[in-house]
């Protein structure tokens, strides 16, 4: 199979490039490492960033299914928290990742996927489609940002630091992600399908969704469309470009001016079923 591969890889305003892009040859996934709410560095990187990059090594291996490869990059990543000293008993401590990974194999698409990271799969009449749900759970935390006059993002940060805990001591609760515990296994979410009705597939970190309105989805179908005209640079360039018009994060809430961005696309109708 002639497979035409696109990705992206940019550091958003934090200290780390805490996104991490997977190819292994037919396995492709994104990962994205959520900053511990203790900021601590260990071997001078943040537990985000190692979240992503031990949980892509298990994956790099693909030598199993997909569903196995998340159990065993979560089991991975339980015994690098302990190597690190870190208080496992404690979620504000532990290192986090999202994921969504694909494989292509002779006709069917296999996935898996927890947390914000997607996979979209786009058909050759450039119609779109999740294949994995899409939750915010920081949906509430953003419904209360609104900023006063003269507050800053650390300032709205500080002010909702009690929301943000609550939030994160309920993964694997009310939302799932890779961070060494096994109830991950309830947010797991795995699927296999024949790619024939398919021209691209797409699997991409929360960084690349365009900003929006408290309490609003992501307008994936732009996503879809950018995509299909410019490619995944494209999309990038255009969701920098809202981000810079909002910089202080006030028409736009979210937690920094501009996020880790990963994403990896894989085209597997001719160029020409590219618009660009």
């Amino acid at each position: 199979m002639n497979l035409h591969i696109d990705t992206l890889w940019h550091q958003g305003s934090g200290q780390f490039n805490e996104d991490r892009v997977l190819i292994e040859d037919n396995l492709f996934g994104v990962f994205d490492g959520a900053s511990s709410l203790v900021k601590n560095l260990y071997d001078e990187k943040s537990g985000a960033w190692w979240a992503a990059q031990v949980a892509a090594a298990e994956f790099a291996c693909n030598d199993d299914d997909l569903l196995n490869l998340a159990r065993r990059s979560n089991r991975r990543l339980r015994a690098a928290m302990e190597q690190h000293g870190v208080d496992v008993a404690d979620k504000l401590q532990r290192w986090s990742t999202s994921a969504a990974v694909f494989r292509m194999n002779g006709d069917d698409l296999e996935w898996v996927q927890t947390g914000d990271c997607l996979i979209m799969a786009i058909d050759r009449d450039g119609q779109h489609r999740l294949l994995t749900p899409y939750y915010n759970h920081d949906a509430e935390t953003l419904l209360q940002w609104q900023q006063e006059p003269g507050e800053t993002v650390d300032d709205a940060l500080r002010r909702l630091r009690p929301q943000i805990e609550r939030v994160r001591q309920r993964m694997n609760e009310d939302y799932g992600v890779l961070c060494g515990d096994e109830r991950v296994e309830s947010f797991l979410h795995h699927g296999r399908i024949r790619h024939g009705e398919f021209s691209h597939v797409l699997a991409f970190s929360d960084g690349l969704f365009p900003p929006s309105s408290a309490g609003d989805d992501p307008d994936f179908e732009a996503i879809a469309e950018r995509y299909l005209e410019d490619g995944l640079d494209g999309v990038g360039r255009w969701v920098r470009q809202q981000e810079k018009a909002d910089p202080h994060c006030r028409q736009f809430p979210r937690f920094k001016p501009h996020d880790d961005m990963a994403a990896i696309a894989v085209c597997l109708a001719p160029e020409s079923a590219r618009k660009a």
